[in-house]
């Protein structure tokens, strides 16, 4: 089948292909009313981004980069001029109060608010802790933002002259900014913990003009008959009704083969659902329990081999740099792995040799299905289980929870400001739907100590798992060991605690047209 031709000039440009720039800054708006809230979006219009202006941009970036050598937030330093780049999102009970119930009726978990569904994604429960939806910067029951602007340039001080007009513009037309924050890339696209973060994501099909072969993800693979088809080794290609409304969506009995086009409101076309998380994150904490942790397993003799670094990149299941366990059992590489071979890895069967487009080889990795080098409980085994089925079903289904994550880092990094404690991630994720992709992701898989891989009880994703339902919130994970040794070690402290985010949907620019001039 040809792949759809997208609609580049209608998509926000932050869904694909992301912005991507070292610097962003969120703002969270409360409405001063229908009248005045058109006249905002008419006014920021002009200056929203679209996925077209994006590819081009990227393009010419890339070709420089590759023409200099100079990749990485490095290549962005080197622009001789730099952009400011717009998208708006709006949040359920303004979308209700403009057009009524169409975009509130394709997603229940929308329509409810994220802090309705906070208890369920298993967030604290206890009125007194930062973590309790009551306490949020943003996205309480009484601070909820109608509408949700995401700013990004490639240098901060033209960042900070936007983000000062746009609010300018924000408070002239009588609406309030109830939340602002700036998000930048760490050095070597680390998170605050030390990883590297962002390294694998799905591919999206789809045309980007009316070349048959002109693809949003470039096809580096010459894939194999059978099984998923790949962008780049181990990324799959994913279709794109299920990141943005109007295309076909993933079949979750055939990796290839899409299934229909969902039956949509015209205003829902070329849109996506926005989950925003803010994430504080404990480094500190996290370094101090897990030093525990290790000292623990240490204490098993069939264990000692266990130290702090290893077992961190256990929970994971990745070293600081984004080489897969699978890959380097042992301890860290003494070479980071290549780009190609990066996500080039499966659980339950070895992946072969694989050929790119070039003529290259990828050599494949040893399986895990036993969970003895990454654990059933890493963090990226628990989001995304590959080639295993799940309690779900086949591994066909794994590829309908995928979706777009665009998080930043916030606050200082650690080795800067070791006494600062307000950083983390302000976590952004695409996709048609908030209750069947980000909300079962988070309490059927990541807070579960059983799925995804069911007939095992080897502990929560001890990374990103929440246990609200617990008073004490323990989690738990478990080792083990070739010879059928296993060792459980627990936290009763959260080194990642939400304290903010909304569910928002990020329209077509026809629905933001169609809104301001409604």
């Amino acid at each position: 089948m040809i792949e759809p031709l997208l609609s580049t000039d209608q998509i926000q440009a932050n869904i694909a292909p992301g912005f991507r720039f070292p610097f962003q800054h969120l703002i969270a708006v409360k409405s001063g009313g229908a009248d005045e809230i058109r006249r905002l979006i008419s006014e920021l219009l002009p200056q929203v981004t679209t996925m077209d202006q994006a590819l081009r941009f990227h393009e010419s970036r890339l070709e420089r980069a590759r023409q200099s050598y100079n990749f990485g937030i490095s290549s962005f330093r080197a622009l001789e001029s730099h952009p400011l780049w717009v998208n708006v999102a709006l949040g359920n009970e303004l979308l209700m109060s403009l057009i009524g119930d169409s975009v509130n009726d394709a997603d229940r978990s929308f329509r409810l608010g994220l802090h309705s569904r906070s208890f369920a994604l298993g967030d604290h429960r206890d009125p007194a802790s930062e973590g309790h939806r009551n306490n949020w910067l943003v996205g309480g029951p009484d601070n909820a933002a109608d509408l949700f602007l995401i700013i990004g340039s490639s240098d901060d001080a033209t960042l900070d002259e936007g983000v000062a007009s746009l609010i300018d513009t924000i408070e002239g037309n009588t609406h309030t900014v109830i939340y602002d924050e700036r998000g930048n890339r760490l050095e070597n696209d680390q998170e605050h913990f030390g990883f590297r973060d962002g390294v694998s994501q799905p591919a999206m099909r789809g045309r980007v003009s009316a070349g048959t072969h002109d693809f949003l993800a470039k096809r580096r693979v010459r894939n194999l008959p059978t099984g998923p088809e790949w962008a780049s080794p181990g990324s799959p290609l994913v279709w794109p009704g299920e990141f943005v409304f109007g295309y076909p969506r993933q079949n979750s009995n055939n990796f290839r083969d899409p299934s229909s086009i969902a039956n949509t409101d015209d205003f829902l076309k070329n849109g996506s659902f926005l989950v925003f998380r803010r994430l504080k994150q404990d480094v500190r904490l996290f370094r101090e329990e897990t030093d525990k942790m290790a000292s623990e397993l240490a204490a098993h003799s069939e264990f000692s081999h266990i130290d702090a670094e290893l077992l961190r990149a256990s929970i994971v299941g990745r070293w600081p740099d984004g080489t897969p366990m699978q890959q380097s059992p042992d301890g860290p590489p003494a070479q980071m792995t290549s780009e190609e071979r990066i996500n080039y890895f499966g659980y339950g069967d070895e992946t072969c040799p694989i050929e790119l487009a070039d003529g290259r080889i990828v050599q494949g990795t040893d399986a895990d299905a036993d969970g003895i080098v990454c654990p059933f409980h890493a963090h990226i085994r628990k989001v995304n289980p590959r080639d295993r089925s799940t309690d779900l079903g086949a591994e066909t289904n794994t590829m309908k929870m995928r979706i777009l994550r665009r998080g930043i880092p916030f606050g200082p990094a650690y080795e800067d400001a070791p006494n600062e404690n307000n950083r983390g991630l302000l976590f952004l994720c695409y996709q048609t739907s908030i209750r069947d992709q980000f909300e079962q992701l988070m309490f059927r898989w990541v807070n579960s100590t059983v799925n995804p891989e069911p007939g095992n009880n080897e502990g929560h994703d001890m990374i990103l798992g929440q246990n609200g339902a617990a008073t004490d919130r323990e989690r738990f994970c478990v080792f083990k060991n070739a010879s059928g040794s296993e060792a459980t070690v627990s936290t009763r402290k959260d080194w990642v605690v939400p304290t903010g985010g909304g569910y928002f949907f990020c329209p077509s620019i026809n629905s933001l047209n169609q809104l301001a001039t409604a």
